[in-house]
C-alpha cells in the first residue's frame, strides 16, 4: 500500500464513517468531508483531517471515496468533485446505484480527465468495522489495482468484476434483490406459523438449515445450467403445491405474496407446454418475459 497516496472521503453516514475508520486504522492519511460537520468529530479524534468543503477535500487528492445515499446525491457530489479534482484522480463510489447511472458517471469522469470506479459494498457497517464485508469493483483495471489494498482494509473479500463499469452495480442489485426476497419469505413464513399456532423457533431452525442445505445448492446450479429436463419436481406438482401454499396462508389470514408471484409464472409455463419440466423452469418464463428467449 502506498502510504504517500492522498485520500479523501466524502459522506459520513453509517457506512462512510465505518470505511473512514478502517482507512485510518490502517495508518492512512485521510481527509474527510460531510455537510453535517459534527459527524466528522470522531474521525478527527482518530487523526483525520477535516475539510470545510468538497473543493478543499478533493483538490489535492489522488483517490476520492464517496458514500452517499442514492443516484441523485452521487451525481450531484460527482459534479462538485470533478469541478475541483486534479487530472487522473480516481473516484471510488461505494454506493448502491443503478447500473446505467454508473455508465453515466464513468462518461462524466472521462470527460473531466478523471477515473470513476464502481465499488459497492455488501455488508452492514458492523461488518465493515469487523473487516467482514465483501466489495465488488469494476471499471478501469489499472486504477482498480491501485485501490484494492484500500478496499482490503475493510473487506474480507474484494471481487474484481472486470472493466465494464456497470457490472459491480448489477451484481450488487442481484445480491440485494435476493436479500429482500429472503426478508419477504422469512417474514411470511413466521407470520403463517404464528397464526397457525406453531412455535416460530421451529421455522427459525429449519430456515438456518435449509439455506445451507445441498437441496438449495441443487437449484442454484440447475437454474444456472438451465437443466430442466432432469426433473426433481415437475411443473404440474409445482402448480399443485403453490395453490396449496396459497390456500393454507389465506386460511390463516396471511397474504401469500411471493406464492402469487410464483403462481403467475407457473401458469404461463403450463400454458407453454412445460408441464413435464422441472418446476425451476419458471426461470425460462422470466427469461422470456425479459426478452432473452
Amino acid at each position: 500500500m502506498q502510504s504517500n497516496q492522498k485520500i479523501a472521503l466524502i459522506g459520513l453516514g453509517k457506512m462512510g464513517s465505518a470505511i473512514a475508520e478502517k482507512l485510518l486504522e490502517a495508518g492512512l492519511a485521510l481527509v474527510v468531508f460531510n455537510r453535517t460537520q459534527n459527524k466528522t468529530e470522531p474521525l478527527q479524534k482518530m487523526g483525520a483531517q477535516v475539510a470545510d468543503s468538497i473543493q478543499s477535500a478533493v483538490s489535492d487528492a489522488d483517490i476520492v471515496f464517496t458514500s452517499v445515499i442514492d443516484d441523485e446525491a452521487l451525481l450531484s457530489v460527482s459534479k462538485e468533485i470533478l469541478a475541483h479534482a486534479k487530472k487522473g484522480a480516481i473516484h471510488v463510489s461505494t454506493s448502491t446505484i443503478l447500473p446505467n447511472t454508473a455508465k453515466e458517471l464513468e462518461a462524466m469522469h472521462e470527460d473531466a480527465g478523471c477515473i470513476y470506479i464502481a465499488s459497492p459494498v455488501l455488508g452492514i457497517p458492523k461488518a465493515v468495522r469487523a473487516k467482514k464485508a465483501t466489495t465488488f469493483c469494476s471499471g478501469n483495471q489499472t486504477a482498480i489495482k491501485k485501490i484494492i489494498p484500500l478496499l482490503e482494509t475493510y473487506s474480507a473479500m474484494v471481487e474484481n468484476m472486470g472493466g465494464s463499469i456497470s457490472h459491480a452495480n448489477v451484481f450488487k442489485v442481484c445480491m440485494n434483490y435476493s436479500l429482500i426476497t429472503a426478508i419477504e419469505l422469512i417474514s411470511e413464513l413466521y407470520v403463517f406459523a404464528e397464526k397457525s399456532g406453531v412455535d416460530k423457533a421451529y421455522i427459525q431452525g429449519a430456515l438456518k438449515y435449509m439455506y445451507s442445505h445441498p437441496a438449495v445448492h441443487v437449484y442454484i446450479d440447475k437454474i444456472y445450467q438451465r437443466d430442466f429436463d432432469q426433473v426433481n419436481f415437475d411443473m404440474k406438482g409445482g402448480n399443485k403445491d403453490v395453490h396449496l401454499f396459497q390456500k393454507a396462508f389465506l386460511d390463516a389470514g396471511v397474504s401469500p405474496d411471493l406464492a402469487s408471484v410464483f403462481e403467475s409464472k407457473v401458469t404461463e409455463a403450463l400454458a407453454n407446454q412445460m408441464e413435464n419440466k422441472d418446476w425451476s423452469a419458471v426461470s425460462d418464463v422470466i427469461r422470456r418475459r425479459s426478452g432473452l428467449e
